[in-house]
């Protein structure tokens, strides 16, 4: 992990109001983060989630392949893609990945400042764009970089 003197949170607004527009977005978002070099801890909001999207990453597409695992499958330092339903790191990651709203829960803002960035991505229904504001406005008189981006028909748009 890296110890930045100041911490940074992207907030991903994907469209579509459930979980699985979520999951649907996170193998590209993943894959681009792989191809940069970084390690990624992907952080979700139950044990049912983190087996869930285990399951789908290993079949999101026929001809590419996602290296990830899970913390019980033992092998988690030499994993690039790790999904856990803590606050572990257990691969060294220097990348988060938090899903469900669990950067207020999980993540605190000292945790923040120990990755590259921190990656908050919600669904468009009411509550999870409720609950992104109030992340954003208590990240917001802290010493973190706030970017917000909204998926849209050609990709994802930069807003703030």
């Amino acid at each position: 992990m890296t110890n930045n003197s100041k911490g940074k949170v992207n907030f991903y607004q994907v469209a579509g109001e459930t979980p699985s527009k979520v999951d649907a977005a996170l193998p590209a978002l993943l894959k681009n983060l792989l191809q940069k070099g970084h390690k990624v801890v992907l952080r979700c909001p139950s044990v049912e989630r983190r087996d869930r999207l285990n399951n789908m990453l290993w079949d999101f597409a026929p001809t590419e392949f996602l290296p990830h695992g899970v913390p019980e499958d033992g092998k988690s330092k030499n994993q690039p893609i790790i999904l856990t339903d803590d606050d572990s790191v257990p691969n060294n990651a220097d990348m988060c990945i938090a899903i469900g709203g669990v950067l207020g829960t999980s993540i605190g803002a000292e945790d923040i400042f120990s990755f590259a960035a921190v990656l908050d991505i919600f669904n468009s229904s009411e509550a999870q764009t409720k609950n992104a504001r109030l992340r954003w406005k208590s990240l917001k008189n802290q010493e973190v970089e706030l970017s917000f981006l909204a998926q849209t028909e050609s990709g994802w748009q930069k807003k703030a």
